[in-house]
């Protein structure tokens, strides 16, 4: 391979001079439109519109313009900053040569570094799409020529961000001067999306399960076929610069010289480092990999599309009948206009038969597999650069042409606004209608999209024939046979007897079972079993969540939750109004029919959370959300906006509040899908570890630091880490007397003041700095208070009293300083630096952090019978290192990690992390109030329990929490399942079992009767 690649680069660099390549037309799906609009087929001559034929209706399928990197994809080009810089300081310190590396290479940093967001339209995006917009009507007049209605132009998006903005660059193009706002005389118009779960039409891959599985199953075969063209070009440029690049560098590099021609209009970078021979080849490899998911790879990936293809042609019916019914102008619909992805664009090109290579089109109408696209520096008509650019796009055109006498209605195809043939039309690309339903579409149309993609995924799968038992299955219950490459249970921090066992992925280690019946498989028990339990509903005082009376349980009242819409509650899971009226002045929440409203005011937030947010950071600039600041605790939060609007910036904030006179404002807070917990500074330590949190906040919270001698403010020390921000906005804070009991303790336990101030609304703070060394203390005339004595105890805040003494500062086993990571896009991956000095901690924290990656990557976001888009509060009530957290991190929910009290205590390094947890014993109640997590995640819990509480306790605990509706996913043993199963079906649970170690219970309504 190696052999060949090197002649494919010898060859490609002698036929084509390197002045006549732009390296922006060879970005594969990250080119930009302008770079590539006008690149035709020259040998294809399009057809001439007969005369008396004008169009009467246009179907438009476009991808969303050019966009940022994801957040993702960002963090990746820091990685890659990171390592450019070890290799390059190592290099120095071995005395190598760096005179052929380029100067821009050794001071290069990440154009998106500290950016919060990503994967928005970009300036350029909107651009595109507006141009297109003009170019649209400009081509179409006729079309364009009536007063808009949405039922006229009807304009569809996904909900994805990025395509709802660039349907509306493009509406303000198509529509310009049509109105009267701006000197533009733009005017409004209507953009609609469905729900991303049931979209089928612009997101049916994401709705398509079939296709997700194949997908990921592909991709393994996909990293061996880059594997040879990534080495020979790390090899090449190794060489070429003298500089020690992997595999991960060159596929980085390739990704950033994308990104800088694209959005940045830089080539002499990234790119540069490239030369033509290799530019190509990356871009083959691009292009190949969209061939394979998206494209003609699999007749799945396009055939899985037929529900937008029926839109397109229904939508082409219904203007043919409004035409031949004489409806009056005005009454009909003249164009259908989408915005989405290449996902979505690929797969209808496909579908129509573009981009085919001589009798390919045959083949797929036999259903045959098409050869891979020819390698450069072969010409190929499969590229993603005019396959589908940032805003490439299909218009299909139907023409009313009333003096032809074999059909009055065609359609012509353009694609990226040029005209494109048709192999199903005899290579035309104006094909009488009739003929392109028949030819094109019938074919597709035998594919029913919820066989395709929904076929047997809830249905129970019959054993093999080989069985030797047989296992009755209710109505409810699904057990499913064991899946290919299925990765193994992680291995655990706090599992203490294991066996090793090898995989695919890395060699991990599996709780051991507790008898030779634990690791039994589905078939070999009875899970049809519901236990036999008297259930009652609890009539019970305020602030008692459960109790058991001899042999009957008691149940929390059912309340239907809404779903999670940031801004508003439901009534019905908070039934408590008296908040709205307590806190009217303050514009905490509102009352709005059947919901809460929380327009973000408060009582300190008298412009609202959001300026208050940017008054803290123009108050002290080095307080960067998402960046350096990360983890935060909110005490005394209200109903959370602060955190809530937080999240935004990438920031997790820790909310908790009593349970007082504002009544359930922490059920408010989780009712919003916002981080929140039921706590108090009182007489015990916050269930947090030591050094815990970046920044503690404070706006008027009602505690009085000062008291009991300081032991409020001491505690605040403890879980607050060296170099972190205590930022107190209250009004002792306008105060500037010494005698000030609060200046005189901050000073004594060092804590510096580095900002204060008053805004304009009369709202101040002040910014305090704990230290990061031991000088201040050592320092101090009076050594009160004293340094707290050295403990070696785990889970030191577990009903533990509050301390009147100085926490001590993190050390290593060395008794160094720990010091914590700058950027949270460092943390969640890199070593804590509490991690165990132990010779194999690293490695058993990478194997941890993998191999969650790979089990919720493929078992449970496709393998499980969990919807994730309901899904926002989360709970892992035996977190471990917090892998399960860190592998959810890119999607639209947050995680409560908790830490067993007889568990490893690992919460420390959760936190490094940039997540958040407490410490709980799991044979007490959570501190939360009833209904309140979507999910609840438990990984061979129930073992470290059982000898100390019912399991029972648990199950009841787990159903108070859960909302209905909402999931339990539970890996355990066969020998818990067994006993757990039965609890949750006496409760009316729907119970799933797969692989024969996954459990997944949802939860109804059902409740006793009175």
């Amino acid at each position: 391979m190696a052999v060949i690649l090197l002649l494919f680069l010898a060859l490609f660099s002698n036929s084509k001079a390197d002045g006549d390549f732009d390296v922006r037309r060879h970005l594969s799906t990250v080119t930009r439109y302008g770079a590539v609009k006008d690149i035709v087929d020259n040998s294809f001559i399009p057809s001439d519109i007969p005369d008396g034929c004008t169009p009467i209706h246009l179907n438009l399928v476009a991808r969303h313009g050019t966009r940022s990197p994801t957040k993702k994809r960002m963090r990746e080009l820091e990685n890659l900053a990171s390592h450019i810089k070890e290799l390059i300081k190592d290099a120095q310190e071995k005395d190598l040569s760096l005179q052929k590396v380029p100067a821009w290479f050794r001071k290069w940093e990440s154009p998106w570094k500290g950016k919060l967001k990503g994967g928005e339209l970009d300036i350029k995006g909107e651009e595109e799409m507006y141009q297109l917009g003009l170019s649209v009507r400009e081509r179409f007049p006729d079309l364009f020529n009536e007063e808009y209605h949405p039922d006229v132009y009807p304009i569809k998006t996904t909900q994805v961000p990025r395509a709802s903005a660039s349907a509306v660059a493009f509406g303000m193009g198509l529509f310009s001067g049509k109105g009267s706002l701006g000197p533009g005389r733009h005017r409004a118009f209507a953009v609609t999306s469905e729900s991303r779960a049931s979209d089928t039409i612009l997101r049916f891959f994401d709705c398509c399960q079939t296709y997700k599985n194949v997908r990921k199953s592909q991709e393994p075969a996909f990293d061996k076929l880059k594997e040879p063209i990534l080495t020979e070009i790390t090899s090449s440029l190794a060489k070429r610069y003298e500089f020690n690049f992997t595999r991960q560098d060159i596929s980085s590099l390739w990704f950033l010289c994308k990104q800088e021609a694209s959005l940045l209009d830089t080539t002499d970078q990234a790119c540069s480092l490239f030369s033509p021979a290799e530019v190509s080849l990356l871009e083959w490899m691009d292009d190949l990999q969209m061939f394979i998911v998206k494209g003609y790879g699999k007749s799945l990936n396009y055939r899985m599309g037929v529900p937008l293809l029926k839109d397109v042609v229904q939508s082409m019916d219904e203007a043919i009948k409004a035409r031949e019914g004489n409806q009056v102008p005005g009454s009909y619909e003249k164009a259908r206009l989408r915005f989405a992805h290449a996902e979505t664009v690929v797969p209808f090109s496909c579908l129509l038969g573009l981009f085919l290579e001589g009798s390919d089109f045959e083949r797929i109408q036999k259903e045959e597999p098409l050869d891979y696209p020819i390698k450069p520096p072969q010409k190929r008509k499969w590229r993603g650069s005019t396959v589908a650019p940032f805003a490439g796009n299909n218009m299909l055109v139907l023409y009313s042409c009333p003096a032809n006498s074999s059909s009055k209605y065609f359609v012509h195809v353009l694609h990226n606004e040029h005209p494109i043939p048709m192999p199903g039309c005899g290579g035309t690309d104006f094909c009488p209608f009739q003929v392109f339903k028949d030819k094109i579409v019938q074919p597709h149309l035998k594919h029913d999209y919820d066989t395709l993609c929904n076929a047997n995924l809830d249905q129970p799968k019959p054993k093999p024939e080989t069985s030797k038992s047989s296992l009755l299955v209710s109505t409810d219950f699904h057990v499913t046979t064991p899946q290919p490459h299925l990765p193994p249970p992680p291995r655990s921090p706090n599992d203490v007897t294991a066996v090793s066992s090898q995989t695919n992925n890395a060699i991990v280690s599996l709780p051991e079972p507790a008898s030779k019946t634990a690791a039994a498989t589905a078939g070999d028990v009875d899970l049809n079993v519901s236990s036999d339990i008297k259930w009652e509903n609890c009539k019970l005082g305020k602030g008692i969540v459960r109790i058991r009376v001899r042999d009957v349980w008691c149940l929390c009242r059912l309340v239907i939750r809404s779903r999670f819409i940031g801004l508003k509650a439901g009534t019905c899971n908070v039934p408590h109004p008296k908040l709205v009226e307590y806190k009217k002045e303050q514009n905490w929440v509102r009352k709005s029919g059947d919901y809460f409203v929380f327009p973000g005011g408060g009582t300190q937030f008298k412009n609202g959370v959001h300026s208050y947010i940017d008054f803290i950071h123009k108050t002290l600039p080095a307080i960067k959300w998402g960046n350096n600041i990360r983890v935060i605790l909110d005490v005394g939060c209200g109903v959370a906006s602060f955190g809530g609007y937080l999240l935004d910036k990438d920031v997790i904030t820790m909310s908790f509040a009593p349970k007082d006179e504002h009544e359930a404002q922490i059920q408010f807070a989780l009712e919003r899908g916002i981080p929140a917990i039921l706590s108090v500074i009182g007489t015990q330590k916050l269930t947090f570890p030591d050094n815990a949190y970046d920044l503690i906040h404070c706006a008027r919270c009602r505690v009085h630091w000062d008291g009991d001698g300081g032991k409020p403010l001491l505690e605040l020390n403890r879980v607050l880490r060296p170099g972190g921000y205590f930022v107190w906005s209250a009004t002792p804070v306008y105060r500037d007397d010494e005698r000030d009991p609060m200046v005189a303790l901050t000073t004594a336990v060092c804590w510096k003041v580095v900002a204060k101030t008053v805004d304009s609304t009369g709202v101040g703070l002040v910014i305090y700095q704990k230290p990061s060394s031991y000088s201040c203390y050592e320092q101090r005339k009076e050594k009160l208070p004293l340094l707290c004595e050295q403990k070696t105890k785990q889970n030191v805040s577990w009903y533990e009293p509050l301390c009147n003494c100085i926490s001590h500062l993190p050390v290593d086993s060395m008794g160094n300083l720990l010091r914590w990571s700058t950027l949270w896009s460092q943390r969640l991956s890199t070593k804590p630096p509490s991690l165990p000095s132990e010779p194999d901690a690293e490695d058993i924290f990478n194997e941890d952090t993998k191999h969650w990656v790979a089990l919720v990557s493929d078992v449970y976001l496709d393998g499980l019978a969990v919807n994730f888009a309901r899904i926002r509060n989360v709970m892992d009530m035996n977190a471990g290192y917090g892998g399960f957290a860190a592998a959810l991190i890119e999607q639209p929910l947050w995680v409560m990690n908790v830490v067993p009290i007889r568990a490893q205590d690992t919460l420390s390094i959760i936190f490094e992390r940039g997540l958040i947890g407490v410490y709980h014993d799991w044979c007490e109640s959570f501190n939360t109030y009833p209904r309140t997590y979507d999910l609840l995640h438990s990984s061979f819990l129930f073992k470290n329990l059982k000898d100390r509480c019912d399991i029972i306790d648990v199950a009841v605990e787990i159903d108070r929490i859960l909302r209905p509706g909402g999931y339990l996913l539970v890996q355990d043993t066969m020998e818990t399942i067994k006993k757990l199963n039965p609890i949750l079906r006496s409760l009316h649970w729907s119970t799933t079992l797969y692989q024969g170690q996954f459990l997944v219970g949802e939860k109804g309504s059902w409740r006793p009767s009175e």
